[in-house]
């Protein structure tokens, strides 16, 4: 008798974001974004080569957690004081003591290390109410 390997479902809780261009709207701001140069070589704009463009997944670590900041800052105060024919400059040196507790829910942290972070920043903010089940998203995608 054979097994049946079990799937695993969802490992991790490995989410995606759906694509929400098609191929035809990047073809459509490919045409756009190259209209109108004239010194462009022709192979950027031939019918063949665009139509070879297709989406991928971007990887993405998506961090929450809390951090506890106990901070001592050296600080200075300056105010103007005007003086019998003078104007003269009081300065205040204190110690600045600062204590606050900052929680972060689903800071994005690049994953990639293959595609520039010029071109990550480019891809937030994430619309993370649309995050999906990665076994789901292949059939959603077609």
């Amino acid at each position: 008798m054979e097994k049946e390997k079990e799937k695993i479902e969802n490992p991790g809780g490995i989410q995606v974001l759906p694509f929400h261009k098609t191929q035809e709207d990047a073809v459509q701001a490919y045409q756009a974004f190259y209209s109108n140069r004239p010194l462009l070589p022709r192979i950027f704009l031939k019918e063949s080569h665009i139509q070879e463009m297709q989406g991928g997944y971007v990887p993405y670590f998506l961090i929450s957690g809390t951090a506890d900041v106990d901070a001592v800052y050296e600080a200075q105060d300056t105010s103007p004081a005007a003086g019998p024919g003078k104007i003269r400059k009081i300065v205040s040196d204190y110690r600045a003591v600062r204590k606050a507790t900052v929680d972060y829910y689903h800071l994005p942290v690049n994953a990639s290390g293959q595609i520039p972070e010029s071109f990550m920043k480019n891809l937030e903010p994430f619309r993370l109410k649309e995050l999906i089940p990665a076994e789901d998203s292949s059939e959603k995608d077609q």
